[in-house]
């Protein structure tokens, strides 16, 4: 998974770089012009970036959805078991806050 991450990052990495190359190429346009030039090229950047990171967006959900559903499956067969974890997890949870509290 981080490979497809850092995939799919890189567009954005690619058009920041070429944005600086392209600045420190052309040194002798405006302030201004350079300027719009680097935000032009980062939002064609982000853009790109947004358009590759929905189809893992969606597939996370899908995911979601199928562990929700397994782990309430599994709730539903073994109601005490689950309610041991619950307690268990909510009193951790207490004891680490109240740790905190000590003044």
């Amino acid at each position: 998974m981080p490979a497809k991450i850092s995939n799919s990052i890189k567009p954005a990495a690619d058009a920041i770089h070429h944005a600086v190359n392209a600045v420190d190429q052309e040194h002798d346009l405006g302030l201004g012009e350079a300027l719009k030039k680097i935000e032009k090229m980062i939002a064609d950047g982000f853009a790109e970036f947004k358009s590759q990171a929905k189809p893992f967006a969606e597939s996370t959900s899908e995911h979601l959805e199928d562990v929700q559903a397994y782990v309430t499956d599994k709730a539903r067969e073994r109601p005490l078991v689950t309610t041991g974890i619950a307690l268990g997890v909510g009193v951790l949870v207490g004891l680490l806050m109240s740790s905190g509290r000590k003044s």
